[in-house]
């Protein structure tokens, strides 16, 4: 959920694959199942390891990946939507201290995009709310300084500064609102069938070795 192409189509690939070996897990769950009531006839006490999960399991971990795949793709994009918003103030900023209002304009431009996207999200988290308040503030600020320096006035420069100045005491504050929100909600997205689907492979991978004992028991 970090990266930065869409993750819905990995996340509907790795649905494809679990029910295209939903066949396969019942398949191997019986047959383990078998060989365990064999054993236990003619070697009493024998371990024979089991599969605990079967097709449904798999069927229901798709089931839910695909569910996921929408809204991890919506997720992705409100988080390039804040990281654009951030970008634009750093470049609005620099900018700024180059003497160049503006290319500062221009950079602040860029972040209605973004910023209105994330406006649109309903229901949204309240730490990313204060955070789009005082990436609001820095924003009109910043834009303030640049209008003012292009028309000449210093008094509404230095009021604009003034306030850029104020919103940018909160801004480490912000940031890291921000840093919450955006950890806690990917892993919402689908933190819960990526960790079954997790779950279930590490069962996969124990029992191989057990699989490898039986069928070469000398080894």
């Amino acid at each position: 959920m970090a990266g930065s192409l869409p993750p819905a189509p990995e996340l509907a690939l790795a649905a494809d694959r679990l029910t295209a070996g939903a066949a396969t897990a019942d398949a191997v769950r019986h047959a383990l199942a078998t060989l365990a009531g064999t054993a236990a006839s003619v070697a009493p006490g024998r371990e024979v390891a089991t599969l605990p999960y079967g097709g449904p399991e798999l069927l229901l971990i798709a089931a839910q990946l695909n569910v996921s795949a929408p809204a991890a793709t919506l997720f992705v994009e409100r988080r390039h939507a804040s990281e654009a918003v951030v970008s634009a103030l750093g470049d609005a900023a620099a900018a700024l201290d180059r003497d160049q209002p503006a290319a500062a304009l221009a950079s602040l431009d860029a972040a209605a995009a973004p910023l209105a996207l994330l406006q649109d999200w309903r229901d949204r988290p309240p730490l990313l709310g204060y955070w789009m308040t005082i990436a609001g503030d820095l924003l009109d600020a910043a834009r303030g300084i640049a209008t003012a320096t292009i028309a000449g006035n210093p008094a509404a420069q230095q009021a604009a500064a003034a306030r850029y100045a104020a919103a940018s005491k909160t801004a480490r504050g912000a940031d890291n609102a921000l840093a919450v929100t955006i950890a806690e909600e990917g892993s919402a997205v689908t933190s819960i069938p990526l960790r079954r689907l997790a779950m279930a492979v590490r069962e996969a991978v124990d029992l191989r070795p057990a699989l490898q004992t039986l069928m070469h028991p000398g080894s």
